[in-house]
């Protein structure tokens, strides 16, 4: 049962559509991942162990969530970080799946997290393209997720680092 569902999540998050659908697909969509991901490590808590092949669509759920996190709202960037949390104490009661799932997950956090630009390359390109732009205009470009930098995902790392101090996780 456990891997229907996980396989039903992953049709939900990772349709197969072409480019041009692609961003009216990331509204229906991708806001119901961090929901997704509550569900299934509300189940995880429950079973008593997880085999390895549920660790991969795991992996790629959790990710893929962190991934769009910049391109949220405010709201759903809080749950963002809440599922991913969760997703991350759930399978720490599991001993054998914590520290393999945890290591893949950051790692390839990371990654994603550091292949975009820098904010100052975005500015001087936004500074190049559109030079007589008014300076709130420009921050509020960047602001929006119309342009996602690195800086954009620093809120969910400190989120998820400081989650000992969060007293909804206790």
């Amino acid at each position: 049962m456990f891997a229907g569902l996980i396989q039903r999540c992953e049709q939900i998050a990772m349709p197969t559509i072409s480019l041009s659908q692609a961003a009216d697909v990331f509204d229906e969509r991708f806001y119901a991942l961090p929901n997704l991901l509550d569900a299934l490590s509300a189940i995880i808590i429950e079973m008593t162990n997880i085999g390895e092949e549920f660790l991969s669509p795991l992996e790629r759920l959790t990710v893929m969530t962190i991934d769009y996190y910049p391109r949220y709202q405010p709201k759903p960037q809080a749950t963002t970080c809440s599922s991913v949390i969760k997703m991350i104490l759930a399978l720490q009661t599991k001993p054998t799946c914590y520290k393999p799932f945890l290591t893949r997950i950051v790692n390839q956090a990371i990654i994603r997290c550091c292949s975009h630009p820098l904010k100052s390359t975005v500015e001087q390109q936004l500074e190049d393209v559109a030079p007589d732009l008014p300076e709130e205009q420009a921050k509020s470009l960047l602001a929006i997720g119309k342009t996602i930098t690195y800086e954009n995902y620093i809120p969910l790392w400190k989120t998820i680092l400081n989650v000992t101090s969060l007293k909804e996780f206790d």
